[in-house]
């Protein structure tokens, strides 16, 4: 089994470009030639560093850029595409960017979005396809998306089928396979197909070690309450492991087993967890021999995993035929575009947020018969928990450049920027010479690591009265408490409006789900269902109140680290949970540089002033005594 479900075939991996194609290079140039060049004469006049990989690009030779954050990739862009007049495609990282820079190129630069260049090759000439992307947001919330799996299934193998073509979507690989069965699906799979025994001894193994190091009182009162469970099961007929249990063992028996297993493990290991070895002989024998043990499954974990795939397989061609009805969304375009193996009509190819590429496009690109000029920072790879991948760190064969020097950042908060980037392990440093001339600020953003966090400072400013610009624009209340209300009658047990929310049996289902694919529209209302303790009517009081406090011209914007990312403001405070992601996945022993690159993003973008709580700055290690009074209007301050 693969451990991502997102692993590049072998024969597609590494990402690289054995040759340049063979361009007429431009002529050589010098530096001061460079400088007076007419086609520069309205752009800021090129640093050294811009030189250099505009000399790089007249060559005719593929070019990747580390471009540190504020350091000038699109006057950079706008520059090379000036000089070098070759018919070429600036690839945008989103229709915000899109819209941003298309002004700003030549004539002979086309900018588009991936899923730009993809629907108006799959999609736009065919008004069957355009009808299918219309249900697309409805696509993988709707259980009428069933009947395309080639037969009856289950809501649980529905969500596995789902996330299997999701999965592919993302992928390189040209048909489904076990792959892309994600690895909660697979261990999920497993446990189907586990014996009604297995469960069994499982769950009283995990109860011994629960209670291995607490009183008998506890656990008394732990298997008295499984017992009431059990009780209410199975009076609404459902069989559960505690109904299970109930049947093969006496409560005292239960009672007799987890104290004798606790004691049996004491006389070999403290380490190694309990197991159904260390159970009481004649208890484990009265378990084994229980008919109600002995039943067998239907299935095996290989024809679960057929059937799984086989539904996916079915599924995905009826995503993709345009006489079929069932809808198809933007990935699946995008995918089906990669697998027809387009040629783009570019000489020259632009990408820029090169760190974030999604692996489809990345796939595109690399057969391309073009130059590519990859520009894009390492440590703005924000995003590679739902795939995208660095494309700096696949791309071989080719120049390597940098820009080091920030345009947006005042000299004396650089410092606070290479404090992160040294945690990266990052030897390179970014410099500044930008002073402001006044210490007027206009903007302040504050900036969180969480929506729940972004949560709770809009109810705090909005408890004070005061106003704020909400970066969110999907913001509506109305649909929040709607979601709200559903989780709410998922966690009483009562069968919910909407069709998202109707294969969930339990409110550690929607956590599970969550974990296994982050989804705002979930997360977000099951936070704040969370934070209310499951009240409707304050959570509604509460976001209608936020609501009368939202102002697009207030001078205070409320913003998560991954909205922020391409945006400055004068003064950016951040909020404590960035160091509370970074030491939990620390304690965790879990890898950091997500969270880091986070904070990285937040931290570059304050242009004047940058406030922080020690915690922060600890984690940096630059302490509270390292802070630069605010009176000279470039400093950094702490909360």
């Amino acid at each position: 089994m693969s451990e991502s479900p997102f692993k590049v075939s072998e024969q597609t991996a590494p990402y690289s470009i054995s040759k340049s194609p063979t361009f007429e290079s431009s002529p050589v140039v010098d530096v001061s030639e460079l400088r007076s060049h007419p086609e520069l004469i309205n752009l800021p006049i090129p640093s050294d560093q811009q030189i250099a990989i505009i000399k790089a690009a007249l060559s005719g030779n593929n070019i990747k850029v580390q471009a540190f954050a504020g350091t000038g990739k699109t006057t950079t862009i706008q520059q090379i595409s000036a000089v070098v007049k070759r018919d070429a495609l600036y690839l945008a990282f989103n229709r915000a960017i899109l819209e941003e820079i298309r002004s700003k190129l030549p004539s002979h630069v086309k900018a588009k979005t991936a899923h730009g260049i993809a629907w108006g090759a799959m999609v736009g000439p065919s008004e069957l396809m355009r009808e299918k992307l219309a249900g697309s947001k409805e696509l993988w919330f709707n259980q009428n998306i069933a009947k395309f799996t080639g037969g009856k299934i289950s809501k649980t193998l529905l969500a596995m089928v789902k996330k299997c073509v999701k999965n592919f979507m993302k992928s390189v690989d040209d048909e489904i396979t076990e792959i892309h069965i994600s690895v909660a699906h697979q261990l999920k799979i497993q446990k189907l197909t586990e014996s009604n025994l297995d469960k069994l001894l499982g769950f009283l193994a995990d109860l011994a070690q629960k209670h291995r190091d607490g009183s008998q009182s506890d656990h008394h009162k732990d298997i008295k309450a499984i017992y009431g469970i059990a009780r209410q099961d199975s009076a609404n007929k459902k069989l559960t492991i505690p109904v299970m249990l109930a049947k093969v063992l006496t409560e005292n028996e239960c009672q007799e087993l987890i104290k004798q297993a606790i004691k049996n493990a004491a006389n070999y290991s403290a380490i190694d967890p309990i197991s159904y070895e260390d159970f009481p002989a004649k208890l484990y024998k009265k378990i084994v021999n229980h008919p109600a043990t002995n039943s067998q499954q239907g299935n095996t974990t290989a024809q679960l995993t057929s059937g799984i795939l086989s539904a996916a397989k079915n599924l995905w061609d009826n995503m993709t035929n345009p006489e079929s009805e069932c809808a198809i969304d933007h990935d699946g375009y995008l995918k089906l575009w990669q697998l027809s193996g387009p040629q783009i009509n570019a000489e020259v190819i632009y990408v820029d947020e090169a760190q974030d590429l999604d692996p489809v496009m990345l796939d595109v690109l690399n057969k391309q018969n073009a130059q590519m000029i990859w520009l894009g920072d390492s440590y703005q790879q924000i995003y590679a928990w739902r795939g995208a991948v660095n494309a700096l760190h696949h791309i071989n064969n080719c120049a390597e450049l940098e820009l080091t020097e920030t345009y947006r950042c005042a000299k004396s908060l650089v410092h606070y920027a290479n404090a992160a980037l040294k945690k990266l392990k990052e030897p390179r440093e970014i410099v500044s010479n930008k002073i402001y001339e006044t210490n007027s600020i206009s903007k302040t953003a504050i900036i969180a690591r969480t929506n729940a966090t972004l949560f709770d400072s809009a109810f705090n400013m909005s408890d004070r009265n005061e106003k704020f610009v909400w970066t969110d624009r999907a913001f509506d209340p109305k649909k929040l408490i709607n979601h709200c209300e559903d989780i709410i009658k998922v966690d009483d047990g009562i069968e919910p409006f909407m069709e998202i929310y109707k294969e969930f049996g339990s409110v550690k289902e929607i956590e599970i789900s969550l974990e296994e694919e982050a989804n705002d529209l979930i997360g977000r209302p099951l936070s704040l269902c969370k934070r209310f303790n499951f009240k409707l009517d304050k959570i509604q009081s509460a976001l209608f109140k936020m609501q009368r406090s939202i102002d697009s011209n207030a001078n205070t914007v409320l913003t998560t680290a991954h909205k922020s990312k391409g945006q400055e403001w004068d003064k950016v405070i951040l909020c404590e949970d960035f160091y509370e992601a970074i030491e939990r996945e620390r304690r965790s022993d879990k890898n950091t540089t997500h969270e880091w690159n986070l904070l990285y993003v937040a931290v570059t973008r304050a242009k004047k002033e940058l406030s922080m709580v020690d915690s922060i700055l600890t984690l940096l290690g630059m302490g509270t005594a390292n802070i630069i009074p605010a009176a000279q209007n470039t400093a950094a301050t702490s909360l």
